[in-house]
């Protein structure tokens, strides 16, 4: 019967392991893709941030390149769950300001591009956009609360008294 017990807390333990990596994989690679297509379209990238109406013009061609750079690296970190509650938060953060200054440019009437994947995939600014986001949002959610053990399912179905 223990023996019975332990063999599935265990079994459940590889497939919330694998859950867990899996979750990273998936939302490491969106930002990897993400940051990826505005490099390759920078130009079309630094477009929709001008349209932002947000940074002197001085400063439109380093921001439009930087963020994808901050957007691949921060993937690839979270993929190789490197600095885990770093990258974690530094996503959530750029998810949560991305979000909000859609938010803004959507509420004033403007639901052109929003330019979170440059030209691959042009998408107007509507609820599903909303929805994606939130999504993202919860994903990363579930990887801070304990990313080096493994992400939120691994954390809640784990003993207090094994860690």
């Amino acid at each position: 019967m223990i023996k019975s017990v332990v063999a599935r807390k265990s079994k459940l333990k590889s497939i919330v392991g694998f859950g867990s990596v899996m979750l990273r994989g998936i939302l490491g690679l969106v930002f990897v893709v993400s940051g990826v297509a505005k490099m390759w379209d920078v130009y079309g990238f630094s477009e929709t941030v001008r349209s932002y109406n947000l940074l002197p013009e001085s400063l439109i061609v380093f921001v439009s390149a930087l963020i994808p750079l901050v957007e691949f690296t921060l993937g690839v970190m979270l993929v190789l769950n490197y600095l885990p509650r770093f990258t974690t938060f530094a996503l959530i953060g750029m998810v949560l300001v991305f979000t909000f200054l859609t938010y803004v440019r959507y509420r004033s009437g403007d639901i052109s591009d929003c330019g979170c994947y440059g030209k691959l995939l042009q998408r107007s600014i509507d609820g599903m956009y909303f929805i994606q986001n939130g999504v993202i949002l919860l994903g990363l959610l579930m990887n801070s609360i304990s990313p080096q053990k493994g992400g939120f399912v691994q954390r809640i179905t784990t003993n207090n008294k094994e860690e």
